[in-house]
């Protein structure tokens, strides 16, 4: 799975784009929401379907049109957090989209290589879906990344765009 630092450093962006960056702090922590199922020892179980989450999403939605329909954006905002976690964990392992339509679990495998030679250059590109029988059975242990070399990099890269900002742009918006 990508690290824990990754998941909020991807998601304090797009949270970023939306609301003060000192809000967006804040607002980033919902990505790390889909992972509660590890105390539950079962990783990637009903809190990583596409499918749950668009039924809350909805649900969500219904209640606050009713409430205070100016906050609705903040319900599809938080709609696309949860979701781009399961999204990038779809990359390193497979993930139960669909669940509960299909017991599969899904996973996009994308590597593109590339050799230069002294005869020219040479790209070639990988791809495939991987799907597997999804396992909700608790697990012994369930452990995980939550730093790793990827994340920092990711992290260094939100951190400089977000000061880049701030320093040059968009002043108003911290």
């Amino acid at each position: 799975m990508p690290d824990l630092l990754t998941h909020y450093a991807t998601t304090l962006l797009l949270t970023s784009r939306v609301s003060r960056v000192r809000y967006a702090v804040l607002t980033a922590l919902i990505g790390l929401l889909p992972d509660v199922d590890s105390l539950l020892r079962i990783h990637r179980w009903f809190t990583h379907s596409l499918i749950i989450t668009a039924l809350a999403t909805a649900v969500a939605a219904v209640i606050i049109t009713y409430v205070n329909s100016e906050l609705l954006k903040y319900v599809f905002l938080t709609s696309a957090i949860y979701t781009l976690h399961i999204l990038l964990d779809m990359f390193t392992a497979s993930t139960p989209i669909a669940w509960p339509l299909t017991n599969k679990a899904y996973m996009i495998s994308i590597e593109l290589n590339g050799a230069i030679a002294s005869d020219g250059l040479n790209i070639s590109l990988n791809t495939a879906l991987v799907n597997t029988t999804a396992d909700f059975t608790p697990k012994q242990i369930v452990e995980g990344p939550i730093v790793t070399e990827q994340g920092i990099i990711v992290a260094i890269g939100v951190g400089a765009t977000l000061i880049f900002e701030k320093t040059f742009l968009r002043k108003d918006r911290v």
